[in-house]
């Protein structure tokens, strides 16, 4: 009700706000950049050779990356499940008879883009801890694997005949890494998605 009763206010209290958002978003994304370049804390895997932030030192990682990830989520699930309260309440509450067809049909497709954006970030997030966690738990036996491999072709080397044939015992999963990478990127370009399905729809609609 106080949507559609006030809503110049409603703009102006979001607008005045407006600035300190835009400022938390930037300034600490950049300041963990800082501290990461600074303290040096990007180094490369040996086994899957791809660089990034605490290969080599955990805390680093869980300093860097999963707790601002994991502190990022829970901020924006709590606002975004205050945010779909009120919707809901408008649409399918006591608010709802004092709507419009047309602004009950519009608050009902802004509820639902909210609602598919926070799963689809919500998912990505937990997909990317998932990985990490998984990279954790076999590191050490991917890391003696690539040592054993070494050896097994020093030996090869000084004595062709005597040493059987080398191989990796055990190595990271192709499948885990690349739905890590699209975990990351999905996560990024989920607006985009969501944008590009509603401007097909619309497409649609102008051509019936």
């Amino acid at each position: 009700v106080a949507f559609t009763s006030t809503p110049g206010k409603v703009q102006e209290l979001l607008a005045s706000r407006a600035a300190y958002f835009h400022m938390t978003a930037w300034s600490l994304p950049l300041v963990l950049t800082i501290l990461v370049m600074a303290t040096n804390k990007v180094d490369g895997s040996a086994v899957s050779g791809i660089c990034f932030v605490g290969y080599r030192d955990r805390l680093a990682r869980i300093f860097f990356v999963l707790l601002p990830h994991s502190t990022a989520v829970l901020i924006s699930g709590l606002f975004t499940f205050r945010s779909l309260s009120v919707l809901s309440s408008l649409c399918y509450g006591s608010g709802s008879e004092h709507l419009s067809p047309a602004a009950s049909a519009k608050m009902r497709h802004t509820l639902a883009r909210i609602l598919a954006f926070s799963l689809l970030s919500s998912l990505c997030v937990l997909t990317t801890l998932a990985c990490h966690g998984y990279t954790w738990a076999r590191e050490a036996a991917w890391e003696a694997a690539l040592t054993q491999l070494v050896f097994c072709n020093l030996r090869r080397t000084l004595q062709p005949a005597g040493e059987p044939q080398c191989g990796l015992e055990d190595s990271p999963s192709l499948a885990v890494l690349q739905l890590e990478l699209v975990a990351v990127f999905g996560g990024k370009f989920s607006p985009v998605v969501l944008d590009a399905v509603q401007i097909g729809r619309a497409s649609c609609r102008e051509r019936v």
